[in-house]
């Protein structure tokens, strides 16, 4: 695997084109040219007491408050020098601003364990990790620059932290990964995320409660079926019960020729039982092409069948 080259030193992340982040973050997933993706580590067993935990059914990330959750950011072809991955936290609304809570940043304050209290998502590499907040949109994200990479390793790790409970935002978190540079994007991931008190008993409890809606929606779409199948077997049914009632027209050139077949179509009538007024077959009278048709409809098949 090709070496990295080593960025420079990256500048100040006060710097207004640094924390420029759209309004309306888009969340489609593309690799781009140099296949950026973003993996996490296989869970084999999953226990409620585990730190985190990252569903594949779900895309989705659970995890504990502020516990350390590594990252792999995997490259398939050399960046370019300079290049860096930005990391930023959105809601489901746009238009809300994710940071952390009053109450957590209190803690944080007192504690000293972070230098960015109100950032939400926090990366464990102090030396190179930057947070920043946009002034246009008053979105908190941060950025670190993609290293070099060590031997036999063909991808950066990085270790997040999120400081605060989902349940104190009260709505949905994603997470958006970009690889940027110079401000323009040229690879995306995202997924979403749960901060909760047991990762694993929330990942089996969604895990199951989406396979029950499945389930049901399945069963729908079979009594659907079914239905349709009855609906369809009803309409055939009733297409062979009409198989008696048949209309018949035949066109003649004069009605010279319409009045003979009139009369003949009677004297039939009155052969099979009628009284040679067309009570059995009814004759209708139209224009065809410039001439004349007879239209005989059979109504009382059936009982003279069954008679």
């Amino acid at each position: 695997m090709q070496q990295f080259e080593a960025p420079p030193l990256l500048r100040s992340y006060s710097c207004e084109r640094w924390n420029r982040v759209p309004l309306h973050p888009s969340r489609i997933e593309f690799t781009g040219s140099y296949n950026f993706k973003v993996l996490f580590e296989e869970t084999p067993k999953i226990s409620k007491s585990m730190p985190w935990t990252f569903s594949t059914k779900l895309m989705k990330l659970f995890c504990s408050i502020n516990a350390a959750v590594p990252i792999q950011f995997h490259f398939g072809a050399a960046v370019p020098r300079g290049a860096y991955v930005r990391a930023l936290l959105v809601g489901h609304d746009d238009n809300v601003i994710i940071k952390t809570c009053p109450k957590h940043v209190e803690e944080l304050k007192q504690n000293g364990a972070v230098t960015h209290p109100y950032h939400m998502m926090q990366c464990s590499s102090r030396s190179h990790a930057l947070y920043g907040i946009c002034s246009e949109t008053g979105k908190y994200s941060l950025r670190f620059p993609i290293l070099p990479f060590q031997a036999g390793v063909a991808y950066q790790s990085e270790t997040f932290s999120f400081a605060c409970y989902s349940s104190c935002l009260r709505r949905e978190i994603d997470a958006i990964f970009t690889l940027e540079l110079n401000g323009e994007v040229f690879g995306r991931q995202s997924f979403n995320v749960r901060v909760c008190a047991c990762p694993g008993r929330d990942r089996l409890n969604l895990e199951r409660k989406r396979k029950k809606s499945f389930q049901r929606v399945t069963s729908s779409d079979s009594d659907g079926n079914r239905k349709k199948r009855l609906t369809d077997s009803k309409i055939e049914s009733q297409k062979i019960e009409s198989k008696s009632q048949k209309t018949w027209v035949l066109a003649v050139s004069t009605h010279q020729r319409y009045k003979a077949l009139k009369k003949i179509s009677k004297a039939l009538d009155v052969f099979d039982g009628g009284d040679g007024d067309l009570i059995c077959g009814e004759a209708t009278r139209s224009r065809v092409e410039g001439g004349w048709s007879l239209t005989v409809k059979d109504k009382k098949k059936n009982d003279r069948d069954k008679e």
